[in-house]
């Protein structure tokens, strides 16, 4: 486990950066709940949204291989988006996210 981050409702988000994925855990059972494999191998942050539906990884590129946001479903531990950033895509956090309108 690289990173993690903890939802209200007792999950745990983990970036495994030598597996290529990400793990969805079950803080109360201690059970993976989900593996979502991610697109490179320098899995590094980890962030959950405000409304604990999302959670996003930030994945550093190797080389030349671009970094990557990967947005995955806590619902369902299934990756639903993913954009390329710059190449060293470390940390991530969220900064002023307002209610959907």
């Amino acid at each position: 486990i690289y990173n993690l981050a903890v939802t209200a409702d007792g999950r745990l988000v983990a970036t495994n950066r030598r597996e290529q994925s990400a793990s969805i855990f079950d803080i109360r059972t201690g059970t993976e709940t989900a593996r979502v494999p991610l697109p490179r191998k320098a899995a590094h942050g980890v962030v959950v949204s405000p409304d604990q539906r999302y959670a996003f990884v930030s994945v550093e590129g190797v080389a030349a291989e671009p970094g990557t946001v990967v947005m995955i479903d806590l619902a369902t531990g299934r990756t639903i988006a993913s954009v390329d950033v710059a190449p060293q895509a470390g940390g991530i956090d969220l900064w002023k996210v307002e209610p959907h309108r």
